[in-house]
């Protein structure tokens, strides 16, 4: 076990022990409120009460070890709901509920393991500037192309031959994030074995697989699809549109981490949520002044809202339908997690806007993998509207928006951020010279490099044509200028191909950030980072300028 692991599991077992330090006093107050019932004054306010000290308790328990006790609360909490529906009480139901209270009260604290689950625990790693890639192939002239074009987009390659890859173990495959395949037109009789063997190891290692053939035929698409290829291409083929491929694959693999905010009024089960999602790698955040939900989810760019059903001063219901008020948070997923278990109260909470209903008590193994789904469904969903079919990047009015938001939130964090502009120079000789088609793969390209090369946590946008626009976080103009620089340097090495021959193209930039400009806008700086563009252009082009 890591020391991360063991480090997140010591805080889980610190939150149990405070939880159970507390529960004795939580137990003697449920105790109080049930005694006031036999006061007609007070039991209208005690039943409230005491269902939602029941139901507080059924959710924690469970989560904490105390399985038997959880559910002695669930059962209580659903006599008391239905004592609420009777008032007033003669003596006899009230008396009968005191007695329930008090076998709770004394019931055995019988502790089962308490088991946090590390395998949930899933280790960050480092992002690295490079895709790593390993090629298994005999063809030289596939190796002198490979390697003279994927370098350039920051490729870091290792060739093996077939005898080679399939005579050695496969401890090498641990060290690539993906492996290409190459299968030539006489490799008919060892596809079926040897890329099977290949496929077999690589899917242990969790690595997407390309294969490459020279002929397009069912056969081999079958077999690719049978061991769970990734993708099949044919050669001759673009390397633009393969590298995108790869970089899509790597990007499925090491997504950014999850946002979520979790709205609790149990501090305890909130803290053990905010562990068990932190150590599945995801954000989270914990909000306790609920009158600060909106400006939350959008200074966080909450993906998710966890929260509970039943709280204090305002109900889940009722956030969610304030969330539901604003057009950027229409297709935020929202999720509630309470110990209600009345599918029809269910149904009719997610009718305020919820998406999806979980049910206290819950395992973190559960916790987590409902969040991933739901916030995966919502990234894929935004990215088929918000995203340039060509580039995959932000279209123009998405690119705006996702700015305006980002200078908010460098604003309220004192934090620098940097706006750029980027055109490909002299693109119109490109469509004319070259036809479109041409002119698309030299703009997906530049959108590719842009992607590769910046941080997950970066907006760029295709502003329009072959025109980009880009939001670095945490980044000033200077720093966003040498970062630019080696993305033009970049571009300019890179062969496109075209009937006749092949060309190179180049890039110019402008950028700006809001500590240079500190009474400027979202829309004023993105106007100075587009005036810095002009400058680049009319200063002899493939450069970049800051201010």
């Amino acid at each position: 076990m890591s020391g991360a692991q063991q480090d997140f599991l010591k805080q889980l077992g610190n939150l149990r022990e405070q939880y159970l330090t507390r529960l004795p006093a939580s137990l003697a107050h449920i105790r109080e409120v049930a005694k006031t019932l036999l006061d007609p004054q007070q039991q209208a306010s005690a039943l409230s009460e005491l269902h939602q000290l029941l139901h507080k308790l059924a959710g924690s328990a469970g989560t904490f070890g105390l399985t038997s006790l959880g559910q002695q609360a669930r059962q209580l909490e659903h006599d008391v709901l239905s004592l609420q529906q009777q008032q007033p009480l003669p003596a006899r139901p009230c008396h009968l509920l005191i007695e329930q209270v008090e076998q709770l009260v004394r019931t055995p604290l019988s502790l089962q393991q308490y088991q946090a689950d590390a395998s949930t625990l899933t280790e960050q790693q480092a992002s690295s500037d490079s895709l790593t890639l390993l090629v298994i192939t005999d063809d030289e002239a596939l190796k002198r192309l490979l390697d003279q074009q994927l370098s350039a987009y920051g490729c870091r390659l290792a060739f093996v031959a077939w005898s080679s890859i399939i005579a050695g173990d496969d401890a090498r495959l641990y060290q690539y994030e993906v492996v290409l395949l190459d299968v030539s037109r006489d490799d008919v009789n060892r596809l079926s074995n040897n890329a099977t063997w290949v496929q077999t190891r690589a899917q242990q290692h969790l690595l997407p697989t390309l294969m490459i053939a020279e002929c397009d035929d069912f056969e081999r698409r079958i077999l690719a699809a049978r061991l769970g290829f990734a993708g099949f291409v044919v050669k001759p083929f673009d390397v633009p549109r393969v590298v995108n491929q790869l970089m899509q694959l790597v990007i499925r693999r090491s997504v950014a981490a999850e946002r979520v905010l979790i709205i609790e009024d149990d501090d305890d089960l909130a803290q053990h949520y905010q562990l068990v999602l932190q150590a599945a790698g995801m954000q989270v955040a914990r909000l306790t002044e609920a009158e600060k939900i909106v400006e939350t989810v959008l200074s966080q760019r909450s993906e998710l809202v966890l929260m509970d059903l039943y709280m204090p001063r305002y109900s889940g219901r009722e956030l969610a339908g304030v969330l539901r008020q604003y057009p950027s948070c229409v297709g935020l997923p929202i999720v509630f997690l309470s110990g209600e278990t009345d599918v029809n109260r269910q149904l009719s909470a997610m009718g305020s806007g919820a998406d999806d209903f979980l049910t206290k008590p819950i395992s973190d193994e559960h916790l987590v993998a409902a969040i991933r789904v739901r916030v995966e469904r919502a990234r894929y969903l935004n990215e088929q509207i918000m995203l340039d079919g060509l580039t995959g990047l932000l279209k123009h009015a998405n690119i705006k928006e996702a700015a305006e938001l980002e200078w908010h939130s460098a604003q309220q964090r004192e934090q620098a951020v940097a706006f750029v502009m980027v055109d490909i120079d002299f693109f119109k000789r490109v469509n004319d010279q070259y036809g479109h088609a041409v002119g698309d793969m030299v703009i997906a390209s530049a959108a590719m490099l842009l992607r590769q090369r910046l941080r997950r946590d970066d907006r760029i946008g295709r502003y329009g044509g072959e025109e980009f626009f880009a939001v670095l976080i945490d980044c000033n103009a200077a720093q966003a200028k040498l970062i630019l620089d080696d993305i033009r340097e970049r571009f300019e090495r890179l062969v496109f191909q075209h009937a006749n021959g092949h060309f190179h193209c180049s890039l110019s930039g402008g950028c700006v950030d809001n500590q240079s400009h500190a009474d400027a806008n979202a829309e004023q700086l993105r106007k100075l980072a587009d005036e810095a563009l002009y400058e680049a252009k009319h200063g002899g082009r493939n450069c970049i300028v800051a201010h």
